[in-house]
């Protein structure tokens, strides 16, 4: 593997890379985000990202699209930049480094590595005893699209985004009344990140005080898999959008027994767990499910227990600048020591902290 410093064109090309793979965002998970660009004599030949979960890879589409372009093979002095390791493995699709090798690829510039097992380390020791002069960067902005899957493919579990709003006071929310916190353009950021999910998870508690429908209704895009954790089937018997709108939900559950006329709904899915590490073995049966980005939206007791057990890796803290005054106040979770704050954006008086868990924070190096 060759070991050089980029030129202003390879960053170029391999910044390019990074923006294009970022259009795969909400529909390629739990594969990971990819953009590929094909460049000669200081220009984009052709470009590719990977589209959806299960269909061509970046590399693909990107080779796919520089021969429907062209009529030539591709030029002794082409250069290829991707944001991560080419996969080895034939999974829903064949081996991307068995393509690069049959095309007679040169030269491939890569932003990370990729850590699923079977590729990682292996892949660039094939290209490079095919005679393709190989450059892994590990630049912080590859490592940043491709954290979901290198952390869920390490962790075995999905990539965990605890989200929740408080205001200035630290107040979280009532204890018996849904009250708005956050302003509408926050509102509208969250639905844009359930689109960006695969699943949203809540507890009983929210579930009975809030009857929520978790979908997404002010942003593009699909609406994510509900999750319910619900011990003791506290909602079984209650008549909530989660369990009647025709739409995928899956509820773990202690209770052994559960009611017929929600097992016979189809769009349900419950899974008994036993007290024992059960949020963890909750979290490792989404990913066992293919789900590899989950966001944890509430409630308050339930988000405090992912952080007693560490079991997060990205927090998106919305702190409105607005007084609660009235009512029996819920204190918002206390954030763990070990978070490390990366930045932050200001939404007219709402204010949007995005935290990294000491792990994911050492991962991006």
């Amino acid at each position: 593997m060759k070991e050089k410093k980029f030129d202003v064109f390879d960053n170029i090309f391999s910044k390019r890379a990074i923006d294009i793979a970022q259009n795969g965002l909400g529909s390629v998970s739990p594969n990971p985000m990819v953009g590929g660009i094909l460049a000669s004599n200081y220009r984009i030949l052709a470009e590719g990202w990977h589209q959806k979960y299960g269909q061509a890879h970046a590399e693909v589409n990107c080779l796919k699209s520089y021969h429907k372009n062209y009529d030539s093979p591709i030029p002794d002095d082409a250069q290829m930049y991707v944001t991560l390791v080419p996969c080895c493995i034939h999974g829903n699709t064949p081996a991307c480094t068995d393509l690069l090798i049959r095309e007679k690829i040169k030269s491939l510039h890569v932003g990370c590595d990729d850590a699923t097992p079977g590729v990682e380390s292996k892949s660039l020791v094939i290209l490079k005893e095919n005679s393709i002069e190989t450059t892994l960067q590990n630049t912080k902005e590859a490592k940043l699209i491709a954290r979901f899957r290198n952390v869920s493919q390490r962790l075995n579990r999905p990539y965990i985004i605890i989200k929740y709003a408080r205001n200035h006071q630290g107040i979280y929310g009532d204890k018996n009344q849904q009250i708005a916190i956050s302003n509408q353009i926050s509102k509208r950021i969250v639905h844009q990140w359930r689109n960006e999910c695969d699943a949203i998870v809540i507890g009983a508690n929210t579930l009975l005080l809030d009857n929520p429908k978790l979908d997404n209704r002010f942003y593009y895009g699909k609406s994510p898999i509900r999750v319910v954790l619900d011990r003791k089937g506290r909602s079984f018997d209650k008549e909530l959008n989660v369990y009647n709108d025709g739409n995928k939900t899956i509820i773990f559950t202690q209770k052994k027994e559960i009611p017929s006329n929600l097992l016979k709904n189809k769009n349900l899915q419950f899974i008994t767990l036993s007290s024992d590490n059960f949020l963890q073995n909750a979290m490792a049966k989404l990913y066992e499910l293919k789900l590899g980005i989950v966001l944890i939206e509430g409630g308050s007791t339930l988000q405090k227990q992912f952080f007693i057990e560490e079991l997060y890796d990205e927090i998106r803290e919305i702190v409105a600048h607005k007084n609660i005054v009235e009512g029996e106040k819920i204190e918002a979770p206390t954030l763990p020591t070990t978070a490390v704050l990366k930045h932050s954006e200001a939404y007219r008086n709402d204010t949007h902290n995005y935290w990294f868990s000491k792990y994911v924070n050492k991962m991006m190096g």
